[in-house]
């Protein structure tokens, strides 16, 4: 899923290529309405940090809503260092997740040695 058409276009185009399938929709991640809930891996590459606080809010409700019990959900994001930074997230918007997923890993890096980052591995707890 992608809110760019393009990324769709492109992706579609490896997925032929390589003889795999796949059903790719074009949605916002905060309008995630038709997509049933169920998911072993949910995959997040640079979307969560551009989300405004009111957006990140609907996509949490998301991510809780689809991914199925002992699914995992990793996470690349800039982080900010500063409070003053409006882009990226910080250890706050983190504990968000913590609230209904748990803590596999994290690996803080560099982007391009220029932002800092990480990746986040968080998995979602099996009832009992």
């Amino acid at each position: 899923m992608d809110i760019s058409g393009r990324a769709i276009s492109l992706a579609k185009k490896k997925i032929r290529q390589h003889g795999l399938k796949a059903d790719l929709k074009r949605e916002s991640v905060t309008d995630l309405r038709t997509i049933k809930a169920g998911f072993d891996l949910i995959l997040d590459i640079g979307c969560y940090h551009q989300l405004d606080p009111g957006e990140r809010q609907i996509y949490h409700q998301n991510i809780h809503r689809l991914l199925k019990e002992g699914g995992d959900f990793l996470l690349y994001a800039h982080y900010k260092n500063h409070p003053e930074d409006l882009h990226g997230v910080d250890d706050l918007d983190l504990e968000q997740f913590s609230m209904y997923l748990r803590l596999i890993r994290r690996n803080d890096g560099q982007e391009r040695n220029k932002r800092p980052s990480l990746w986040l591995l968080y998995q979602k707890e099996t009832l009992r």
